[in-house]
């Protein structure tokens, strides 16, 4: 069931990027969330939780909603630390 909600929330996060707006991005970043609470270890649904936030707070960025886009990133991700540095 992880694996499989790994799997629909990367079609969301693909759909999210080819898109506009930022309804897909939440779904992605809450299926992921999902998968991870069904098994921590889940190294492919981590590393999409954390691609997924990145790309969601870029979107937020572009929109002008900076609160949301601190709120979407993580100082203990190395892959936000640019992010939250700019």
């Amino acid at each position: 069931e992880s694996i499989a909600l790994a799997e629909r929330a990367g079609r969301h996060l693909a759909v999210a990027a080819a898109g506009e707006g930022y309804a897909d991005f939440a779904r992605a970043v809450h299926a992921y969330e999902d998968a991870l609470e069904l098994w921590p270890d889940n190294a492919r649904a981590r590393a999409g939780l954390s691609a997924a936030r990145l790309a969601y707070a870029a979107r937020a960025r572009q929109g002008g909603d900076l609160d949301l886009a601190g709120d979407l990133l993580d100082a203990d991700d190395p892959h936000h630390a640019e992010a939250l540095a700019g």
